[in-house]
């Protein structure tokens, strides 16, 4: 069982290759039957762009909960 770094979800690794499969656009068994090193790049592929997508809500999140500078001044 795997867990993310920070989240602390956990989960079966054999989900990860599932989800990046159809992430991918293949079918289960046609990313089975595709060489290891293509194996390897879509995971790779899936795992940063999920982490881009992580980062990218994550600063959203921070931006809107800054209290905003408009309107607080003169008050």
């Amino acid at each position: 069982m795997n867990t993310g770094p920070s989240s602390g979800v956990s989960y079966e690794p054999i989900l990860e290759w599932v989800l990046a499969a159809k992430w991918g656009g293949y079918t289960l068994s046609e990313f089975e039957k595709t060489d290891t090193p293509t194996q390897a790049f879509v995971m790779a592929a899936y795992r940063c762009t999920n982490q881009m997508e992580a980062v990218v809500s994550y600063e959203a999140e921070k931006k809107s909960k800054r209290p905003s500078r408009r309107g607080s001044r003169g008050k």
